[in-house]
């Protein structure tokens, strides 16, 4: 071995026993077909529920389409829970000048309680708007609900999402013992090349 390779399988090895592996982010185009009826539209391992996928108005090929009062739930197929980091939506129309009221609004909601609004009046119409979100913010959801409201329609694109990193599986008095463990094999190796 090399000078520090030990120390550093060593210490990828305590990471992966702490934090786990981590899944990498996934993108959601909304590219892979027309779900059939009834049926969830599932991507990059993503589930969507209520999705209608369409072709006109979109980034570039397809995308989520929502009129006004529809919703759409996303969920990780596998259960389990996941982060939200951004989306891109665009609103057609449900202009408010008339109403004096915000005009088309797309909402979303999460199981923890966590909700956020964008509206026409703010982010105008017929072109895509990209919003980051904050960690935390949409982080360890189970689901999460798109809705529209207030007129018009909503085009919904390129989603970047990932699985929530699990929680460490390794109990913590065992945590010390792996440690301790770990930190006596350095000695030991250091030792090995002394000797």
């Amino acid at each position: 071995m090399t000078k520090h390779t030990g120390f550093r399988v060593i210490m990828a090895a305590l990471a992966v026993a702490f934090f786990g592996g981590g899944a990498g982010a996934a993108t959601v185009g909304f590219d892979d077909g027309k779900p059939k009826k009834g049926e969830a539209y599932v991507e990059a391992g993503f589930a969507f529920d209520d999705a209608r996928i369409v072709n006109g108005n979109c980034m570039k090929g397809a995308c989520a389409a929502l009129n006004k009062k529809e919703r759409m739930v996303m969920t990780l197929e596998s259960g389990d829970r996941f982060d939200l980091n951004q989306i891109s939506f665009s609103f057609l129309g449900g202009s408010s000048t008339k109403t004096g009221k915000a005009g088309n609004t797309l909402t979303l909601t999460a199981d923890n309680a966590a909700t956020i609004s964008f509206s026409i009046a703010d982010f105008g119409k017929k072109r895509f708007h990209t919003v980051a979100f904050d960690d935390g913010f949409f982080a360890g959801v189970r689901s999460l609900v798109f809705t529209s409201s207030n007129g018009g329609n909503v085009r919904l694109d390129a989603f970047a999402a990932a699985a929530s990193a699990p929680m460490p599986s390794v109990p913590l008095p065992a945590s010390a013992w792996l440690l301790l463990g770990a930190l006596g094999g350095l000695g030991f190796m250091r030792r090995r090349r002394a000797a």
